[in-house]
C-alpha cells in the first residue's frame, strides 16, 4: 500500500488499513496454516517446509540438505 499507514500481515507482510481487517485476513488466509514456514532471511512464507527449502536453495544460496 504504498502511501499509506497500515497494519502489516506477520505472515505474509501484506499491509491493511485497519487491524480489524488483517485480523480477518489472518483467519481467513493463514488459519489453514498454523505453522507456516517462514524464511529466517526476507520473512516470506511458504505452504510447506519443502517450499521453504526449494526457496532457500534458489534464491538464498543455501545448500541443500
Amino acid at each position: 500500500m504504498s502511501g499509506r499507514t497500515g497494519v502489516r500481515c506477520e505472515f505474509c507482510g501484506r499491509e491493511f488499513l485497519t487491524a480489524g481487517e488483517k485480523a480477518a485476513h489472518v483467519v481467513h488466509d493463514h488459519s489453514s496454516r498454523p505453522f507456516p514456514a517462514r524464511c529466517p532471511v526476507c520473512r516470506v512464507t511458504f505452504e510447506s517446509p519443502a517450499d521453504l527449502k526449494a526457496h532457500n536453495e534458489g534464491v538464498h544460496g543455501a545448500p541443500s540438505g
